[in-house]
């Protein structure tokens, strides 16, 4: 029984949606997820099945506003299941943030999240000036303690803390990248699945 786990969504694309752009794409995608976790808020899901008996469904509400904050020896799990109202996005190793629902609580669009996502490229296009690879996301590929010492350093700084907190409690973080892998084993980080067994 995994007692930390990283949960990711995937979703392959319909021959229909193949024309879509990054953004458009993108969009889809999230409101997909949007629906998804009121399916999981509503408790409309339909569960999975278990020896053709309904299995426990509490674990997906890790899926949305969770976060695994790390500590030394031990990383900290934090869930802002209600609160949440943003979703974080990195593209080029620069993150931002938008809200999903408007002033009065509605999901806004899929075309409204399309030009959010439009607006983050050129922005990060523009002004970015960091790769994947100095940005402050490739510190959460060390090691927990590593990463956890790193996490701390940077929480000294309000700004940095503030964004950190945004981050943490966004409802999912959206990966806007010009990389795509081919299969779902290597999106997940596995070449040859024997070799993880």
């Amino acid at each position: 029984v995994p007692v930390n786990v990283s949960p990711t969504l995937t979703m392959e694309p319909r021959t229909t949606e193949n024309h879509l752009s990054q953004a458009d794409w993108a969009a889809l995608y999230l409101a997909r997820a949007l629906e998804f976790k009121d399916q999981i808020e509503t408790g409309t899901i339909k569960p999975d099945l278990v020896r053709n008996e309904a299995g426990c469904m509490d674990q997906y509400k890790r899926l949305f506003s969770s976060c695994r904050v790390p500590f030394p020896k031990r990383d900290a799990y934090t869930n802002n299941w209600m609160a949440s109202r943003h979703v974080a996005v990195v593209h080029r190793g620069s993150f931002f943030c938008f809200d999903v629902f408007d002033e009065n609580g509605n999901k806004l669009t899929a075309a409204h999240f399309s030009r959010l996502f439009q607006r983050i490229v050129t922005l990060s296009d523009r002004y970015g000036n960091c790769s994947e690879e100095e940005g402050v996301g490739a510190l959460t590929t060390l090691g927990r303690d590593e990463w956890a010492h790193w996490h701390r350093i940077l929480r000294e700084k309000s700004q940095n803390r503030n964004a950190l907190r945004k981050l943490e409690s966004s409802i999912l973080l959206v990966c806007l990248e010009d990389y795509s892998p081919d299969r779902h084993v290597e999106l997940l980080g596995q070449n040859n699945p024997s070799e993880n067994d």
